[in-house]
């Protein structure tokens, strides 16, 4: 049985891509670090195509509400209160699932947040 969680109200802020933000390119790796201080959420959340060349420019480094994000994709929602040092891969092939890069393995549903 999937955990259940209530409703995110405040989930506060994440840094991610303009290539994510804008909705150009699709949520690919998400990193959670310690926030640097309220509401930072530490979710670093990159997309499928951001190259080294491209984040090595902090212009295309943007703040944005993590529920903004969610509206784009969903699946994030499932993720939100993931423990800091989290490091998942949102693939997409057949049915989207994350996978957890330190292990490898796919992360089980059952084990994702199902929002009340």
């Amino acid at each position: 049985m999937r955990r259940r969680q209530p409703a995110i109200q405040h989930a506060g802020a994440c840094v991610t891509t303009r290539n994510v933000a804008l909705g150009l390119a699709p949520i690919r790796w998400l990193d959670r670090e310690a926030g640097a201080r309220a509401p930072d959420s530490g979710w670093r959340l990159l997309s499928a195509v951001d190259t080294t060349e491209y984040l090595s420019d902090g212009n295309n480094w943007v703040v944005v509400d993590y529920r903004e994000l969610s509206a784009l994709e969903p699946m994030l929602l499932a993720v939100w209160d993931f423990p800091v040092g989290s490091q998942l891969e949102l693939v997409r092939d057949g049915e989207p699932h994350f996978v957890d890069l330190r292990t490898g393995r796919s992360i089980p549903r059952e084990s994702l947040a199902v929002l009340q």
